[in-house]
């Protein structure tokens, strides 16, 4: 398994949902990275001002996961 760096995502207090938003966005990476986007959260959500995000793919862990997983079946 290829190991990944670790990416760290961090909380965007600039973007203006509009009033009453109920959004918070992280950032991950910088436009035109191999890996950026962002996460939105609920905005009353207590976190530090940083996440680690680790990606598992391919992993015994992820693996593990997957197994968990249940579908919705509409």
């Amino acid at each position: 398994m290829e190991k990944l760096p670790a990416i760290t995502a961090k909380i965007d207090l600039k973007t203006d949902f509009g009033t009453g938003a109920k959004l918070q966005r992280w950032t991950i990476g910088k436009p035109g990275a191999e890996v950026s986007g962002a996460i939105y959260l609920p905005k009353g959500m207590v976190l530090p001002t940083e996440l680690t995000i680790h990606f598992l793919a391919g992993s015994k862990k992820h693996e593990q996961m997957k197994e968990n997983i249940v579908e919705d079946k509409e």
